[in-house]
């Protein structure tokens, strides 16, 4: 049994009950020892799982890998460690292949709505959880970039199991697949890119509208201060106005000896 250090453990010759109450110890370590050995321990239906079959044969030149099955010349525990790295590299790397197939098809949706509405039709909220999923499987990815790499146990203890580990690492296509990863990862950024220009966008047509209300209510306001004193001098001239019709009969009658005089020349 291999155990790495990026959560990966390679069982040879165990059954399935033992390769479980082996996990279900590592898991439960603390509470019998008082130090973790595992840490965010993955529930089961999350575990990822690669099965190979092996078998001994003294004639077989080399070790060698073909169908999934593995023919080894002896039980050298060395031998089992180089392709076990393969093995935990290629188990790993599936575990980020899935998780990156579920966060693409809960966002499948987004494209498409977009190509048929030109709208995402979703709160700031959800767009904001789509963005937190995505950037997460992103960094999961970057940190552990360096698991998916050559292991220093080759250059600096056993150069000559290199050979050994570089065919088995073909075998199971990693470098490949670790390109194809990184371009899910660049898609995932042009789709965080749409999400956050379109809350953006949001945002500023919002702080648009709340503009454009407060310099309606400026102007209101200034037209309101420029109508009152209007309405003031409209007051006052209709003040004087009226001051000026009382006048004109009081002028008339304080004169009677003229009315008398124009009676006296008729008769």
């Amino acid at each position: 049994m291999f155990v790495f250090s990026y959560g990966v453990a390679v069982f040879w010759n165990f059954t399935e009950r033992q390769e479980k109450d082996i996990l279900a110890d590592l898991t439960f370590s603390e509470a019998d020892t008082g130090f973790p050995l595992l840490i965010r321990a993955q529930t089961e239906d999350d575990f990822e799982t690669e099965e190979f079959h092996f078998e001994y044969s003294p004639e077989t030149p080399r070790p060698r890998v073909f169908n999934d099955m593995i023919t080894l010349r002896s039980g050298d525990h060395m031998i089992k460690l180089a392709m076990s790295h393969a093995i935990a590299q290629s188990t790993k790397l599936c575990f980020f292949e899935q998780r990156m197939a579920n966060q693409m098809s809960e966002a499948q949706h987004v494209p498409k709505r977009l190509a048929l509405t030109g709208k995402l039709g979703l709160k700031r909220e959800e767009v904001v959880k789509i963005l937190g999923a995505l950037f997460k499987s992103r960094v999961d990815v970057n940190l552990s970039s360096n698991v998916l790499d050559v292991p220093s146990f080759f250059w600096d203890s056993e150069p000559t199991l290199h050979p050994l580990y570089y065919a088995v690492r073909e075998y199971l296509e990693i470098k490949p697949r670790i390109q194809v990863l990184n371009e899910r990862c660049r898609v995932f950024l042009d789709l965080a890119e749409i999400l956050s220009d379109s809350i953006a966008d949001n945002k500023m047509s919002r702080l648009t509208w709340i503009i454009i209300v407060l310099i309606v209510l400026s102007i209101l306001v200034t037209c309101s201060e420029f109508r009152l004193p209007y309405d003031d001098l409209v007051d006052e001239t209709r003040n004087s106005n009226a001051s000026l019709s009382i006048a004109i009969p009081l002028t008339n009658a304080s004169n009677p000896k003229r009315k008398k005089a124009n009676k006296t020349v008729f008769s």
